[in-house]
């Protein structure tokens, strides 16, 4: 997940000789479903679709983007994992850039963003877009969704 973690666990009840491996493989399976430095992730595959149908995706996932949009409608936007586009003309993330974008560029990157061109089902769980272009990114939650199923675990 772009970090690293420690747990301590103060605990007879539970068996510890393979809790290490559970936690570890949880994460793995977090980070397969909302990296977008992982590029066969759920959220890398969805990204690079063009697709406007429904795309189907894990009951995590779904979870996460529908709390990140219930998020979005509390904060009036300021909360908006469309942004996508926008973390990478800025250089953050896989690519680092080093020039700042024009006015131009900002301005044609953001019609393609806004969580209200998002749709979410839970059941079943799967993904849409309104716009082929958008991209999400999960970064400002999926940690802290990781961090619940590890304490969901122990």
């Amino acid at each position: 997940m772009g970090t690293t973690y420690n747990i301590s666990v103060f605990s007879v009840h539970k068996d510890k000789s393979n809790l290490k491996n559970e936690i570890d493989n949880l994460l793995i399976k977090v980070n397969m479903e909302m990296s977008t430095y992982i590029k066969n992730s759920e959220i890398s595959k969805f990204n690079s679709s063009n697709s406007i149908d429904w795309y189907p995706i894990s009951k995590g996932f779904a979870r996460v983007v529908k709390n990140s949009i219930d998020i979005s409608e509390k904060s009036n936007g300021a909360f908006d994992i469309s942004i996508g586009p926008l973390i990478t003309l800025w250089g953050f993330g896989k690519k680092q850039g080093e020039q700042i974008p024009s006015i131009e560029e900002i301005e044609s990157t953001t019609k393609y963003i806004g969580y209200k061109k998002i749709e979410i089902n839970l059941l079943p769980p799967r993904i849409k877009k309104k716009k082929s272009k958008l991209k999400i990114n999960l970064s400002a939650i999926a940690k802290g969704y990781g961090v619940d199923k590890v304490a969901e675990l122990l």
